[in-house]
C-alpha cells in the first residue's frame, strides 16, 4: 500500500512538471515569435498612455509586414500605429506619424505630410506640435525633411514632453529598430482592452 501512494504521489509530481515545463516552453514560444510585455516608462504617450502602463506588443509584423505577404495584406506599420522603438538600451513607446518617402513638415503647432496638415484625432485640441531649440531640432535649416527608405517619423502624444523624431539625437527611425506594434493593454484593469491604430485625416 505504502509503495502504491508514493508511486502515485511520484506520478503526479512528474505530471505537474511535465505540464508546466509544457507551459513555459509555450509561454516562451509567445515570447520570441508572437508577442511580448512592455512597461510604459515616462509621460511621452500621455494621455494615451500613461507612466507604469503594462502593454503587449505584437512582433509578427516586424517579420511579416514588409514581406509580399504583408504588404498584400496591409498588415505592415501604418501612419497611427503605436510601436516600441530600440533606442540604445531603452525602448521608447511612439506613435508613427510618417512612412518611407513621405515629407514631414511642423508649423503653425500642426503637423504636414507632403504639403498637407494632418489632423490627428488621437490628440487632445490642446495639443501642440512644435520643434525643439535649433541645436536640438532634427530639422535644422530644413523646412521640410523626407522620410528614408525603410524608416519612420515617430512621435509621442505628449508632444512638449516627448523626445521623439524631431530632435536629431533621436531622428528617423529605421524599421530594424522598431520591435513591434502595441496591440493590448492589461494594467491598470480599468484601462484594459485592444489598442487601434490612431485616427488621423
Amino acid at each position: 500500500m505504502e509503495n502504491f501512494l508514493n508511486h502515485k504521489k511520484t506520478k503526479n509530481i512528474l505530471d505537474f512538471l511535465e505540464t508546466l515545463t509544457i507551459a513555459l516552453a509555450f509561454c516562451a514560444f509567445i515570447y520570441l515569435t508572437i508577442a511580448f510585455p512592455n512597461k510604459v516608462e515616462g509621460q511621452s504617450m500621455e494621455p494615451t498612455f500613461h507612466h507604469s502602463d503594462l502593454v503587449i506588443t505584437n512582433k509578427t509584423v516586424q517579420y511579416l509586414g514588409n514581406t509580399d505577404f504583408g504588404q498584400s495584406r496591409n498588415y505592415d506599420y501604418q501612419r497611427g500605429d503605436v510601436v516600441i522603438v530600440k533606442q540604445g538600451n531603452t525602448d521608447l513607446i511612439k506613435r508613427v506619424v510618417a512612412l518611407e518617402g513621405e515629407e514631414v513638415e511642423i508649423k503653425n503647432n500642426n503637423v504636414y505630410i507632403n504639403g498637407m496638415e494632418l489632423e490627428e484625432e488621437y490628440l487632445p485640441t490642446t495639443v501642440r506640435t512644435k520643434l525643439p531649440s535649433y541645436e536640438l531640432s532634427l530639422f535644422r535649416n530644413e523646412a521640410s525633411l523626407t522620410v528614408p527608405e525603410n524608416s519612420y517619423f515617430v512621435m509621442g502624444d505628449n508632444r512638449e514632453h516627448s523626445k521623439d523624431s524631431r530632435f536629431k539625437e533621436i531622428g528617423f527611425i529605421s524599421r530594424s529598430n522598431i520591435k513591434g506594434r502595441v496591440i493590448f493593454r492589461y494594467w491598470p484593469l480599468a484601462d484594459l482592452g485592444i489598442i487601434h491604430r490612431g485616427e488621423y485625416k
